[in-house]
């Protein structure tokens, strides 16, 4: 983070003596409190923050002035060269919403997910209450973290629904092969079986993947690996499960063959999820198209498929809990960037428009370092 005087004017560095003469006093209140509390001024700007918040966030002399989001380390505010606040991922912030609303003397208490440059995502309750002293507006924020419990309950719900679904199809199909009348009949049910099967299996692992990622102990082991033989297996692995059914996959014959040394297991779930969202964003008869192409210093992987993700839905996309088919339905791409990011050293970014499509890209170097 650049200092506050590479920022903003020397006369935004406010501090608790600006309080109005009550700066004592409210520091001695806001440090009563076990959670993180920070003060802001009439312009969002932070004025003082307790102990709870500095052992998190930061000391106060390096904070002060600053704007909610550059002080929570949200991603959207540090390398934006717009305002914490004004941008269009600004409008769908919890946090924000309830800052803005508080700037209106109403109490607000929302629920936001903030997403760290290191992929790291952080899941809060900001409860924003207005006081005002000799005529000017403060607000007291009280920010309380939920991240743990979040994140449990999201690997849980979606584990279980995830893994439920498909032993219902296999289920189902059993019992339907019980009253087969043709060889046909048998050889269609068990395809029908290998398919969720296979599904199955990945799903497992994928689940047990992302929860060693996002408790920290996953362990890298790097490996040389060729580009067009990690596609190819790909296309083999998801052409034969439930999510490819009446789809396609394609292999971009303008790719090229780059060989490069990574963890091809993560790598192969990252690129994974990223096929499995794009099958789900097209309908039947539809064609998912990868390729991998050289970089400078690595490799491109791109995915590609004709659906198009709403505005909304592209300003939060990489947070946990919400994916291309919307809020609550996936890990998918908070996933893709954790492990892109945190563990393979890449970065991954995406376009997505009406006319053109969703292509997703993930850029790796050629060696992990």
């Amino acid at each position: 983070m650049k200092p506050i005087t590479d920022t903003y004017p020397e006369s935004y560095k406010t501090d608790a003596a600006d309080l109005s003469g009550c700066g004592h006093a409210v520091e001695f209140i806001a440090d009563a409190v076990p959670e993180p509390v920070i003060i802001l001024n009439h312009e969002r700007r932070l004025v003082t923050l307790n102990s709870a918040a500095a052992s998190v966030l930061g000391q106060a002399e390096e904070l002060l002035g600053r704007l909610p989001g550059e002080i929570l380390g949200c991603s959207h505010a540090i390398t934006s060269h717009d305002q914490c606040g004004t941008m269009e991922f600004c409008k769908h912030c919890g946090g924000n919403r309830a800052i803005e609303e508080s700037l209106r003397e109403i109490k607000s208490a929302r629920e936001c997910s903030i997403l760290k440059n290191n992929g790291d995502v952080m899941e809060l309750r900001v409860t924003s209450s207005p006081m005002k002293m000799d005529g000017l507006l403060y607000l007291f924020v009280y920010i309380k973290d939920l991240s743990d419990s979040k994140k449990k309950a999201v690997l849980e719900r979606l584990f279980f629904h995830d893994i439920m679904n498909m032993l219902s199809g296999i289920s189902t199909a059993s019992d339907i092969l019980e009253s087969a009348e043709s060889f046909e009949e048998i050889k269609e049910l068990a395809a029908i079986m290998r398919m969720t099967s296979v599904s199955l299996t990945d799903e497992i692992r994928s689940h047990k993947l992302i929860f060693e990622a996002e408790n920290g102990g996953l362990n890298i082991r790097p490996e040389t690996v060729s580009a067009t033989e990690i596609l190819g297996e790909l296309q083999t692995l998801y052409s034969a499960g439930t999510a490819c059914i009446d789809k396609s996959i394609i292999i971009d014959p303008a790719g090229s063959e780059i060989r490069f040394t990574t963890d091809k297991t993560i790598l192969k779930r990252v690129l994974g999820n990223l096929l499995k969202n794009a099958l789900e964003a097209v309908g039947a008869g539809g064609t998912v198209k990868i390729g991998s192409y050289p970089t400078d210093d690595g490799v491109e992987f791109r995915v590609y498929n004709k659906g198009f993700i709403p505005g909304e839905i592209q300003a939060r996309l990489f947070h946990r809990n919400v994916s291309t088919k919307g809020a609550g339905r996936g890990l998918g791409t908070h996933s893709v960037k954790l492990l892109t990011e945190k563990y393979l050293k890449g970065r991954v970014g995406f376009s997505s428009s009406e006319t053109l499509g969703t292509v997703f890209r993930v850029v790796y170097p050629n060696e992990i370092k």
